[in-house]
């Protein structure tokens, strides 16, 4: 059975196996399946199709499965310094 904290937001046709933990403030939409032994942090957002494979751990202030927040030049999707 899941462990899922009283403020996480889970949407009903995410798949959570047993022994996932999810932390306080944690948003997970419909599309996304968790693995046995998933630990997730606090604050964390998992959305789009997304598989996460068993016994990872991500850790607090995370975004998975959204677009990124920063594209490299001209949409080459790396980051340019200097």
């Amino acid at each position: 059975m899941a462990r899922v904290h009283p403020t996480a937001v889970v949407d009903p046709g995410a798949e959570l196996a047993d022994g996932v933990e999810l932390g306080p403030c944690w948003v997970v939409g419909g599309d996304v399946e968790h693995g046995a032994g998933v630990r997730v942090g606090p604050h964390v957002v998992i959305v789009g199709r997304t598989v996460i494979g068993p016994r990872t751990r991500i850790f607090p202030f995370s975004v998975v499965g959204e677009a990124a927040q920063v594209e490299g030049p001209e949409g080459g999707g790396g980051l340019a310094i200097g």
